[in-house]
């Protein structure tokens, strides 16, 4: 089974997605959590500044150390952290302007 991500605003035509980037997803989770929020499939879970600084920081450090299992063969986790770095990066520095516009930059899943 696979989980997919996306990152978006309403009316938006960009759309980030990712196919299984646990740790994104971890980091995720905990903001989730943060807002008492359940991390259930497609529920949104809306962006700040300060959200996306703190992203920014986790992905500069590729996650770790929320990374659980590093290089254990049987999780491919820390190739999605190399496959995804540059895309993440992109993500925070689109989500950082759009925000500065004024937009509400969310993130949801499903499996």
């Amino acid at each position: 089974m696979r989980l997919n991500q996306i990152a978006k605003f309403e009316g938006c035509q960009k759309t980030y997605v990712w196919e299984s980037h646990t740790e994104l997803h971890r980091f995720m989770e905990r903001l989730y959590r943060k807002h008492r929020q359940l991390p259930l499939n497609g529920n949104k879970l809306f962006l700040d500044k300060e959200n996306i600084d703190c992203l920014r920081e986790e992905v500069k450090k590729n996650y770790m150390p929320i990374m659980f299992d590093f290089m254990n063969p049987h999780d491919f986790t820390d190739l999605a952290v190399l496959k995804y770095k540059d895309q993440d990066l992109e993500f925070c520095d689109w989500a950082l302007a759009n925000l500065e516009n004024g937009r509400k930059i969310y993130y949801t899943f499903w499996d």
